[in-house]
């Protein structure tokens, strides 16, 4: 995913009203990622407040990162591309989890099949 750099010039450029698209890749190091708006509403000399999603944060104007959590940075702004690819993959793993939880035995005849057929062989009885 491209994603813009987090540097110090960037960050003396945020100022309130400040908005962008980011993707937060989930933990667990699993596929995908959240898509976020994010919009700065305040700033102050040591801190930069800002809206992620639906949440107010609080981060180090000098170096991004959140308040009480040295780990966590500001997210930075996303491509195009990688809004897309995180919006793909994300609906990739709803399907699949929709497919997973589906009853097939409840499906009619015809539409078994038509899945059936889409399938790739495992055996020589499924070719």
């Amino acid at each position: 995913m491209t994603t813009q750099e987090i540097t110090e010039e960037w960050l003396s450029s945020l100022v309130a009203g400040h908005e962008w698209t980011a993707v937060i890749p989930y933990e667990h190091h699993r596929a995908g990622g959240r898509v976020v708006p994010v919009k700065v509403v305040r700033r102050t000399a040591t801190q930069i407040i800002a809206l992620v999603g639906e949440d107010e944060r609080r981060y180090r104007a000098k170096d991004g990162r959140l308040v009480g959590d040295g780990w966590k940075k500001i997210p930075s702004p996303a491509s195009e591309e990688a809004v897309a690819e995180a919006r793909r993959e994300n609906r990739r793993l709803n399907m699949a989890a929709r497919l997973r939880d589906c009853d097939f035995k409840k499906l009619p005849y015809e539409t078994l099949e038509a899945m059936f057929k889409l399938l790739p062989p495992q055996t020589a009885q499924d070719a």
